[in-house]
């Protein structure tokens, strides 16, 4: 099913005053599109079998936005403005160990934020049923040999 990135190019352009991305900007407008797309086809992967994709809720597009931005921003940000250290002998181009897009997803998938209006996947694997006649009772014991 066809789906439509939950990136603005205009939200991305406006973290970057007097920046305008066409096609001869760098990075161009395509590109910054590509990592649209790609920002939503990593984050609808990551939930589909948590929610129904794609998400057509206002509300939930707007919880999944920033997540996407700051896939999009993480690319544009190094060739808008890289962030260096000089040294005498070299420079450095600064990058953290993990990145805000990969935080935001991990508390998706880890369920601190929640889609509000978002069917649930019927594979979901934080769906557990059972009934009390099959329930399972844990037991354990004390083996002599382990202890």
């Amino acid at each position: 099913m066809p789906y439509i990135a939950l990136t603005n190019i205009a939200d991305i352009e406006a973290h970057y005053p007097g920046v305008v991305f066409d096609c001869e900007s760098k990075p161009t407008l395509d590109q910054v599109v590509q990592w649209a797309d790609e920002a939503t086809a990593i984050i609808y992967g990551a939930i589909q079998d948590m929610y129904v994709v794609p998400v057509t809720d206002t509300t939930d597009r707007l919880i999944l936005k920033p997540i996407s931005d700051a896939y999009v921003l993480e690319r544009v940000d190094p060739i808008v403005k890289p962030k260096t250290i000089k040294s005498a002998q070299k420079t450095f181009v600064v990058r953290s160990t993990k990145s805000s897009f990969e935080h935001q997803l991990d508390r998706l998938l880890d369920g601190t934020t929640r889609l509000i209006n978002s069917t649930n996947s019927s594979s979901s694997y934080m769906t557990y049923s059972y009934t009390n006649t099959n329930s399972i009772e844990p037991t354990s014991s004390k083996e002599d040999d382990i202890w």
